[in-house]
């Protein structure tokens, strides 16, 4: 990305992280981009994610302990 180290307070997707998951290479692709999430977020700040997938088919990608995220999750 093209931002500044912890840039944002707020970041939403709303179909990103659900679309990386379906293409090639979905793995090495989903981390690029959960990383370059964390570096461009503030800390404290949110990734907020809105996906109809089994919260347990995406949780795993959230809870690697590099980011150190907080996670709620609201069904």
């Amino acid at each position: 990305m093209e931002f500044k180290n912890e840039q944002f307070d707020l970041i939403i997707d709303k179909g990103l992280f659900d679309s990386i998951l379906c293409g090639e290479m979905s793995n090495k692709n989903i981390n690029k981009a959960l990383q370059e999430i964390h570096w461009v977020l503030k800390p404290g700040g949110t990734y907020f994610i809105i996906s109809p997938a089994y919260p347990d088919l995406r949780m795993h990608y959230l809870n690697k302990s590099e980011f150190k995220w907080k996670i709620q999750l609201f069904t």
